[in-house]
């Protein structure tokens, strides 16, 4: 005989599912699970940046254009020119082109307890698409965008055990006489990665710049795998709206400012 209460349980627990799931589709965001990805049309480059800010006496840029509101992967967005960093809680690879954040594990955060060697992945460009990019823009002067070629010491960056920091410096150099360092810092239990950029002017001009930071992403679907549907797209912040919810349709729908 069927246990009455048992089947209670049981319709309680779909109708909490059916409540938790409504209860994400609006107000969760969680980092999304990565789906797979094909080649897609290049992206744009990056815009120049509007220098209005900068002193009168600096020659006039061409207006910038609109930004891509959903930015596609570009077949050629990653080279095989990989250097490693490993603190000790992140693996990281960063792409001497662009001197570009590729890849990112979580060395104490296995996807599951029966794969162990499988980390989960913040940044990727095998299961997803999503990369860390930075670069300089200047004004009618050599600077190293994400497209620029670095040079690097090593192959590999390992935080020693008596340190609680890793520099990790990137070499660009133009003919000219402008050189950059790109320096990533990572901290001993931490997970972020600050970047800097250091502009040394060996020429009798003036140099004038600004840098630039974004993440580039592929976007396919919903992001959506499994049972329990989780929200994929953009948060704003603003002090009139403190949390607007702006998904990729909408995004594709119109360019955001």
């Amino acid at each position: 005989m069927i246990d009455t209460r048992l089947l209670g349980y049981i319709a309680l627990a779909f109708v909490l599912l059916l409540i938790y799931q409504a209860w994400m589709a609006d107000y969760g965001v969680q980092v999304p699970e990565a789906e797979p990805v094909t080649t897609e049309p290049a992206a744009q480059d990056l815009p120049l940046t509007d220098f209005s800010a900068m002193p009168d006496s600096a020659p006039e840029t061409k207006a910038a254009e609109d930004v891509p509101s959903v930015i596609e992967r570009s077949a050629d967005s990653v080279s095989n020119n990989l250097i490693t960093v490993v603190t000790d809680v992140l693996r990281v690879q960063v792409d001497l082109k662009g001197g570009t954040v590729v890849k990112t594990e979580l060395l104490n955060y296995p996807e599951d307890l029966q794969h162990m060697d499988n980390l989960v992945r913040i940044f990727d460009t095998e299961d997803t698409f999503f990369v860390a990019q930075s670069g300089l823009q200047a004004k009618k002067a050599p600077a190293p965008n994400h497209y620029a070629d670095y040079v690097a010491n090593k192959n590999e960056y390992a935080m020693s055990d008596g340190s609680d920091e890793l520099v990790v410096p990137l070499f660009w150099q133009d003919s000219g006489g402008i050189a950059v360092t790109k320096e990533f810092k990572l901290k001993r239990g931490q997970y972020d990665i600050d970047v800097s950029q250091l502009v040394e002017n060996n020429t009798d001009q003036d140099w004038q710049g600004v840098q630039y930071r974004q993440l580039q992403r592929s976007y396919e679907g919903n992001g959506n795998k499994g049972f329990i549907r989780t929200y994929t797209g953009g948060v704003i912040f603003s002090p009139e709206n403190r949390y607007e919810k702006i998904d990729f349709d909408d995004m594709a729908e119109e360019p955001l400012e």
